[in-house]
């Protein structure tokens, strides 16, 4: 009976033992983790800092209020210049210029949430690493992205975490030099309300 009783002892121990490795392995993976996402936000801020450290570029406020532009055609209150910028780029060319294959998927794909979440941590990631810091993205490409982020809001209004990170995306790429230029404010009031 004491035989049994010591199986039975350690048996109990060596599911408890399995099931304590098990939840070990699933905090050294969420604290990888979160190493990662500690490390993403880290060299945000660097950019951020880096972006608010440099001094404004005063003439392209006046070229683009004395040639009455804002960086582009300017949207309809239909959506036309973002409807015609999210087409051409969906090609794979904007201004002759290629887009990142995430963003080309975002823009073919504006209805699956999982495109548009990848999509947005690719650009996220892309955007915020600290040696691309110091070399701007392209014109098309931050346009196109800054659409392509805007274009959740409407498409996406009930997946809060999808929103969240559209937000994030469109707060390191507004912070971008000439970032006001490329996407007029009417762009921004659409996605704003839904389309």
């Amino acid at each position: 009976a004491g035989m049994a009783a010591d199986a039975e002892e350690a048996e109990a121990l060596r599911q408890q033992l399995a099931q304590l490795t098990e939840e070990r392995e699933r905090w050294l993976e969420e604290r990888s983790r979160l190493t990662e996402e500690v490390e993403a936000l880290r060299n945000r801020c660097q950019k951020l800092a880096r972006a608010a450290s440099r001094p404004e570029p005063k003439h392209a406020s006046t070229q683009t209020e004395d040639s009455g532009e804002a960086g582009g055609t300017p949207a309809s209150p239909s959506g036309g210049s973002m409807a015609g910028a999210g087409a051409n780029a969906g090609s794979g060319e904007l201004g002759g210029s290629r887009l990142p294959s995430s963003l080309e998927q975002m823009l073919q794909n504006p209805k699956d949430e999982a495109v548009q979440l990848k999509g947005i941590e690719a650009l996220f990631a892309q955007q915020t690493q600290v040696d691309n810091a110091s070399t701007a993205a392209s014109a098309p490409t931050l346009q196109a992205s800054m659409e392509a982020a805007v274009a959740v809001f409407g498409n996406h209004p009930g997946n809060r975490a999808l929103l969240l990170k559209a937000c994030q995306l469109l707060s390191v790429l507004l912070a971008e030099p000439d970032a006001q230029k490329q996407l007029p404010i009417a762009g921004l009031w659409q996605g704003g309300q839904g389309g």
